[in-house]
């Protein structure tokens, strides 16, 4: 009987552990584009920026929370892609090929915009393309990190650049400790790039060349500059290809690196010191496409990939732990339309984030499996969507507003699976408690 008990609650336990999660689509407008990396919640969780493309301008989107409303305004000959807050929130950079801009925090609306133009350059017909911006958590401080790839005459380097106005000698400066890779004849992409929770080290996802990660240790006490002076890189395995996006936990002392690919996501576990990785399959859906995004929850202790495939009958996402275990979660009570997710971004203190992609589609999730701190703003999950904003692609700034009578949504029914789970448990404990009573009775006559 034991036996059939402990198979019992096995087979509970995924229901159990998955907890519950709830989709809202917010935003459908055919013509604008978003891609991986570009939402970006304020770090005061007051509202996100999601960056569209649209046919004749790119603009950006503004999510209220816990409001739920949208707002968007077109940037004319602004070329947007990444976007990245400063930690005090005070500023973000975007990134598009080789245009690096600075926007400035708005408590209403949208802030302006301006273009970096003190860019360190060894020559001036050298060509630098930016990439993704982190800063490092333990001195946030600290000038921004910018993965780029550099271009002198045929030769192409992965270049890590600081960003801080006033820098010397340019407001955007290239990195002089290790941040390099060795000169190839084709252009790097270094697309995404996440620090170790306590600063350690940053990595940096490659799907140009490498298609895996390199490593860039400032004090080079974890992972040392290779004998000729570039940084140490490490190759997907297994059943993985590309490298579209690279995530770690913000939980101290974690060193389980995520790379999101075309296939399994793979996890990196950080082995000695020096320092290596040991990489293999990580669990979740099959991700086929070369686009998408991965991202942590604001406690480190939930990330979820998105990709760029088009899925049926339901969009799928991954829902990675801490260490790098993975599972599979349906993106169930929306329309499933014949689009591309690319791009996922969580809130930086509730258990919900944003998602978006082809068609400027924006999809809000909610869940339980991230505990909500205190205190915090309060989420507010709904299946029913907020008012649509189609952002305008025009040369114009334009901005409309949303109607506010359905400016606050409603909560969300508990989905039918965790009931049913629910009830299910309550059904094993009973049948557990009826069968542990007869043996007790059975033994006690003997």
């Amino acid at each position: 009987m034991r036996n059939s008990v402990l198979c019992l609650l096995l087979w509970l336990q995924p229901a159990m552990c998955s907890g519950a999660w709830t989709f809202a689509e917010l935003n459908y407008s055919p013509g604008n584009d978003i891609f991986d990396s570009g939402i970006a919640w304020r770090p005061q969780g007051d509202y996100a920026l999601i960056v569209y493309n649209g046919a004749s301008s790119d603009g950006l989107i503004r999510y209220e929370y816990p409001a739920g409303t949208l707002q968007a305004q077109a940037f004319a000959g602004k070329t947007l892609y990444r976007i990245a807050w400063a930690p005090d929130g005070s500023y973000a950079l975007l990134t598009g090929g080789t245009r690096l801009y600075r926007y400035e925090h708005s408590a209403i609306g949208f802030g302006t915009m301006t273009e970096v133009s003190s860019i360190q350059k060894a020559a001036p017909a050298d060509v630098v393309t930016f990439y993704d911006m982190v800063w490092d958590p333990a001195h946030p401080q600290n000038p921004a990190y910018i993965t780029t790839n550099y271009q002198s005459g045929s030769s192409h380097f992965v270049r890590i650049y600081r960003y801080q106005q006033g820098l010397l000698p340019n407001d955007a400066s290239y990195e002089f400790t290790g941040g390099t890779t060795y000169a190839y004849s084709w252009a790097y992409s270094p697309v995404s790039a996440a620090f170790q929770a306590d600063g350690d080290y940053l990595v940096i996802a490659e799907k140009g060349y490498l298609e895996g990660f390199y490593v860039y240790d400032p004090d080079q006490s974890t992972f040392p500059k290779n004998p000729n002076g570039t940084m140490q890189s490490f190759t997907r395995t297994g059943s993985v290809g590309n490298a579209d996006a690279i995530a770690m936990s913000s939980i101290p002392g974690n060193r389980v690196v995520l790379l999101k690919g075309n296939g399994i996501v793979q996890r990196a576990v950080q082995t000695g010191i020096p320092a290596s990785f040991a990489l293999s399959d990580a669990g979740g859906p099959s991700m086929t496409d070369y686009e998408g995004d991965i991202a942590f929850s604001y406690d480190g202790t939930r990330a979820v990939a998105v990709d760029g495939q088009i899925w049926t009958p339901y969009h799928q996402i991954g829902v990675f732990d801490a260490a790098g275990s993975g599972s599979t979660v349906n993106v169930t009570g929306i329309t499933q339309r014949t689009i591309r997710i690319r791009v996922v971004a969580w809130h930086p203190a509730a258990p919900m984030g944003l998602m978006g992609g082809e068609d400027g589609w924006l999809i809000r999730f909610d869940t339980d499996t991230v505990p909500t701190p205190t205190p915090a703003a309060s989420p507010t999950a709904t299946q029913t969507p907020t008012p649509v904003f189609t952002p305008t692609a025009t040369q114009t700034p334009t901005r409309t507003p949303t109607a506010t009578a359905a400016s606050t949504p409603t909560p969300a029914p508990v989905p039918a699976s965790t009931a049913t789970g629910t009830i299910v448990l309550v059904a094993a404990m009973s049948w557990l408690a009826v069968h542990l009573r007869r043996n007790r009775n059975n033994r006690a006559s003997r």
